[in-house]
C-alpha cells in the first residue's frame, strides 16, 4: 500500500526503483523459475490469476500451469512467449496497463468481426466497431454512429500516421489489425507529434522539408529545423491547396502529404491561370473542386479530372444555397468561397428550404422537397415537378388531418417540420392508425354504456345468486351488466374470477385499474366483485349493504382488499 502512495505522489522513478530491485534481486536468487516453490511465485500467481491467465490454485509452484499462464500472457501483452518470468515479462505482470485475458479475447474478436476493409461512404456495425475501437485508442471523438464519413476517416489517417502505416485513410486488414493489437498506439501515449510548427526540430521536420521540397515548396537545406523558410513553404503549401492558411503543418496537410493528394508547387502555378471552371473542362483543379462538393454533401459522383454535367448541377445548388450568381461554372467567385471554407453545406441548405413555408401557385426548390417528402410518406402520387397544384395542396391536406392538424392546405412551418421528421406517419399508417383510432372510440362507448348501466343498478336490492332485473347477487350484477355489451362471463363470482385470472388482461396492480374493468376484492373472508365506473369508484352487489352500492376512493378504504382486475375490451 506505501509503494502505491508513493508512485501517485513522487511519480514512477521512485516506486519502479523498489520494484525493479525486488525483481531481480528474486531472479538473481533464482526464485522465479520452473520447479521452484516460494512465496515470490505465489505473488506472482495471484497477479496472474487477477489477469485471467492463470485459473488453478495459487500454491506458490512453478509448473506447467504457471508456464502456460505466462505463455498466454505473454502473447496477449506482445511479449515473445517463452513461458519464463523473465524481467521484461514479470514487469509487465506487475503494471497497471497490463493487458487482461477478457481484453486480450475481445480484441481477438473484433478482429473476426471486422471486414477486411472499411472505407469512407461504408456503414453498418463492422464501421461502429471501428470507431469504438478507435474511441478506446483516442483517435476519434465523436459518436459511433456506424457511417464511416469524414471524421471516421481523419481518425483512420492519424492512427495510421501515428502507427507507421501507409496513411490512405482506409481500414485495411494491416490498419484494422494493429488497431485491435496490444501492440497498437494510444493517442494519448504517442510520442508522434501531429501539429509541426515554427521552433520544432528532429525527423519529423526533416520528413516535412523533404516532401516541400519535392513538390516545389521549399528550396532551402533540409536542417531538420523549422525554421522561417519552412514555415513560408508551409504558408505556400497551404494557400495553394485551399486548406487553412496557419504556417503550421496539421493534420490536413499531412494527410494531404502522405496520401499524395497534394497539389503540387508547377500544377498550382498552372490552375492558377484558369479563370474559371466549367462543363467539359479536364483538369487537375476540377479535381479540387470535386472534393471539396463533396465534402459540403453538394456532389456525389466520381471524383476525377473531368467537368461532367453532374459537377455543374453540384455547382448550380453550391451557388444557389451561398447566394452566389447561379451559373453552374466554377467562376472565380466560387472558387474563392470553396476554398474559404465559408461555406453553407447541402445538408443546411435542404433544412432551410424543408422548412420554408409553401402554398397554392408557390413554385421553385422548397416545393419540390414538399413534393417529394410527400411522396415518400405516400400522401402524393403525382410527379415531381416544383409546382404548387391542387394534387399538392391536397396531399398536404390529407397530412394535416392525419396528424390533428387544421387542414389549411398550406404546408406552414409546423407542417414542414413535423412532415421532415421521424414522427411523421407515413400515408398507409395513417389509415391504420385511423382504423384503431375508430376502434378505440367504439371501445370507450362500449365502456361508457357499461358503466352507465352498472350506476343505474345503485340502491336495486341485493339478493344471492340472482342477475335482476329488479335483484342482483353479487357475480349476478357483473354477469347481467355486462352481458348488455355482449360479454357472457360465468353465472358465479367463483367461476368469473377463476376465467379471469386466466385471461390476457388480468391485472393485479390497484393502480392499474381502468374505468370498465371488473375488479375482484376481499372483504374479510368474502370474495366480491364489481365493475370500475369511475377513477378509483366501483359498483357491487353488497349484501353487507342489502343492495348494489357505488363506493368511491375504493382503494383508500382498509375494509376491502384488492385482488385483481380483469378488462374484457
Amino acid at each position: 500500500m506505501q509503494m502505491k502512495c508513493v508512485l501517485k505522489k513522487t511519480g514512477r522513478p521512485a516506486c519502479m526503483l523498489i520494484i525493479l530491485l525486488a525483481l531481480f534481486s528474486s531472479m538473481a536468487a533464482g526464485l522465479l523459475t520452473y520447479g521452484k516453490q516460494n512465496d515470490d511465485i505465489f505473488d506472482m500467481q495471484l497477479r496472474l490469476q487477477q489477469l485471467g491467465y492463470f485459473t488453478g490454485n495459487a500454491d506458490g509452484y512453478f509448473g506447467d500451469d504457471t508456464v502456460t499462464a505466462i505463455m498466454n500472457f505473454q502473447t496477449a501483452n506482445g511479449l515473445n512467449p517463452t513461458g519464463l518470468a523473465d524481467p521484461d515479462t514479470v514487469l509487465k505482470i506487475k503494471s497497471e496497463d497490463a493487458v487482461t485475458k477478457k481484453a486480450f479475447i475481445d480484441q481477438a474478436r473484433n478482429i473476426q468481426k471486422l471486414d477486411l476493409e472499411l472505407k469512407a461512404g461504408d456503414s453498418g456495425k463492422q464501421v461502429k466497431q471501428l470507431q469504438t475501437l478507435l474511441q478506446e485508442k483516442g483517435y476519434f471523438k465523436g459518436d459511433a454512429t456506424g457511417n464511416y464519413e469524414n471524421q471516421t476517416e481523419t481518425a483512420v489517417f492519424l492512427f495510421q500516421i501515428v502507427n507507421h502505416l501507409p496513411v490512405t485513410g482506409i481500414a485495411d486488414s494491416e490498419t484494422i489489425s494493429l488497431l485491435c493489437a496490444p501492440g497498437a498506439i494510444d493517442l494519448n501515449k504517442s510520442d508522434v507529434k501531429i501539429v509541426i510548427q515554427y521552433g520544432d526540430s528532429g525527423s519529423q521536420v526533416k520528413f516535412l522539408q523533404l516532401k516541400l521540397l519535392e513538390l516545389g515548396y521549399f528550396s532551402g537545406d533540409c536542417s531538420a529545423k523549422f525554421g522561417k523558410n519552412t514555415q513560408d513553404a508551409v504558408y505556400e503549401f497551404q494557400r495553394r491547396n485551399g486548406i487553412a492558411e496557419t504556417g503550421e503543418c496539421d493534420l490536413d496537410m499531412r494527410i494531404l502529404l502522405m496520401t499524395g493528394k497534394a497539389v503540387s508547387y508547377a500544377e498550382a502555378i498552372a490552375l492558377e491561370a484558369v479563370s474559371e471552371l466549367s462543363e467539359g473542362d479536364i483538369t487537375k483543379a476540377v479535381e479540387k473542386v470535386k472534393e471539396q462538393l463533396t465534402a459540403l454533401g453538394y456532389y456525389t459522383g466520381l471524383i476525377d479530372t473531368e467537368f461532367t454535367h453532374e459537377l455543374t448541377e453540384a455547382v448550380y445548388y453550391f451557388q444557389l444555397a451561398n447566394g452566389i450568381q447561379t451559373t453552374g461554372s466554377a467562376d472565380k467567385a466560387t472558387r474563392l468561397l470553396l476554398n474559404s471554407g465559408l461555406c453553407v453545406t447541402m445538408d443546411e441548405f435542404i433544412k432551410e428550404m424543408s422548412e420554408m413555408p409553401a402554398m397554392r401557385d408557390d413554385a421553385g426548390h422548397q416545393v419540390v422537397l414538399l413534393q417529394r417528402r410527400l411522396l415518400d410518406l405516400g400522401y402524393y402520387l403525382d410527379s415531381v415537378n416544383g409546382s404548387f397544384d391542387k394534387k399538392t395542396e391536397d396531399a398536404v391536406k390529407t397530412f394535416q388531418r392525419a396528424h390533428g392538424l387544421d387542414e389549411t392546405g398550406i404546408a406552414d412551418t409546423e407542417t414542414r417540420i413535423l412532415m421532415n421528421s421521424d414522427q411523421a406517419y407515413t400515408y398507409a399508417e395513417s389509415i391504420e392508425l385511423e382504423e384503431l383510432r375508430q376502434q378505440e372510440e367504439k371501445r370507450h362507448e362500449i365502456v361508457l354504456n357499461i358503466c352507465e348501466k352498472a350506476k343505474k343498478t345503485v340502491s336495486l336490492p341485493y339478493e344471492a345468486g340472482r342477475v335482476g332485473e329488479d335483484f342482483y347477487g353479487n357475480g349476478g350484477l357483473t354477469y347481467a351488466v355486462y352481458l348488455t355489451a355482449g360479454i357472457e362471463l360465468h353465472p358465479t363470482i367463483a367461476l368469473q374470477y377463476e376465467s379471469a385470472k386466466a385471461l390476457y388482461g388480468w391485472n393485479e396492480d390497484e393502480t392499474l385499474v381502468e374505468i370498465g374493468d371488473q375488479v375482484f376484492f376481499m372483504k374479510g373472508e368474502t370474495l366480491l366483485t364489481g365493475i370500475c365506473v369511475d377513477e378509483n369508484a366501483v359498483v357491487f352487489a353488497s349484501p353487507d349493504h342489502a343492495c348494489v352500492v357505488l363506493i368511491e376512493q375504493f382503494t383508500e378504504r382498509s375494509e376491502y382488499e384488492f385482488v385483481g382486475s380483469v378488462y374484457y375490451l
